[in-house]
C-alpha cells in the first residue's frame, strides 16, 4: 500500500506540475491588470470544475521600486470539493519564489497534503507577467501511506520541497510534523 501511495503521490506531482504549465501558457497577460477577471476565470475553470486541480492562484506582478517586484493576488479558484481554509500562505511564497527566478514544486500539510506547483505567465514578448499556482489535495491517508514508504532520500527530498518539514521519532508510523 505504501509503495501504491507513493507511486500515486509522485504522479499526482507530475500532473499538477502539468496543469500548471498548460495553465499559466494559456493566461490572457492583459486580462491580469484589468478590472474583469472574467477573462481570468474562463481560461482556468475547466481545469477546476472538472478535477484536473483542486485549486489555482493567479498573481500580478508589478514594478515595487528600487528594482524590486510586488507579487500581487488577483484571483483564486477553489473546487467545492477541496477541505475548508486551505493555506494560502503556501501559494504566496512559492509565488514570490517563482518571480523571483525559481520554479518549484512544493506541498504544504493541512490534514493532508496540498500539492502545488507553480509556473511563469509570460506576456506576448516573453517578460514575466505574473504567475499561477495549481494545488490539489490528497488525503491524510494517501499522505501518511506515501510517507511510510519513504527511504532516506525521499525525505530529504520533501524536507527541500516542504521547507517546514521536519520529521520526527514516529515517522517510521507515517506522521510528521510541521509548521504552518
Amino acid at each position: 500500500a505504501n509503495a501504491i501511495a507513493a507511486t500515486f503521490y509522485r504522479d499526482r506531482q507530475a500532473a499538477v506540475a502539468r496543469q500548471a504549465a498548460q495553465l499559466a501558457a494559456g493566461i490572457p497577460t492583459q486580462a491580469l491588470s484589468g478590472p474583469d477577471l472574467e477573462p481570468l476565470k474562463a481560461s482556468v475553470s475547466a481545469a477546476v470544475m472538472d478535477g484536473r486541480v483542486g485549486m489555482v492562484d493567479i498573481y500580478r506582478l508589478q514594478p515595487a521600486g528600487e528594482g524590486k517586484t510586488e507579487v500581487v493576488p488577483v484571483l483564486t479558484l477553489q473546487s467545492p470539493s477541496l477541505p475548508a481554509g486551505p493555506v494560502r500562505a503556501s501559494s504566496d511564497r512559492l509565488a514570490a519564489k517563482i518571480a523571483a527566478g525559481g520554479t518549484d514544486t512544493q506541498a504544504h500539510e493541512s490534514g493532508g497534503e496540498f500539492v502545488r506547483a507553480g509556473r511563469l505567465i509570460r506576456d506576448s514578448a516573453g517578460r514575466p507577467a505574473g504567475v499561477l499556482i495549481a494545488s490539489d489535495h490528497l488525503s491524510g491517508d494517501l499522505e501518511r501511506h506515501a510517507r511510510a514508504g519513504a527511504t532516506p532520500e525521499a525525505h530529504a527530498l520533501l524536507k527541500h520541497l516542504v521547507p517546514e518539514y521536519r520529521p520526527t521519532a514516529n515517522d517510521a508510523a507515517g506522521t510528521s510534523a510541521a509548521t504552518p
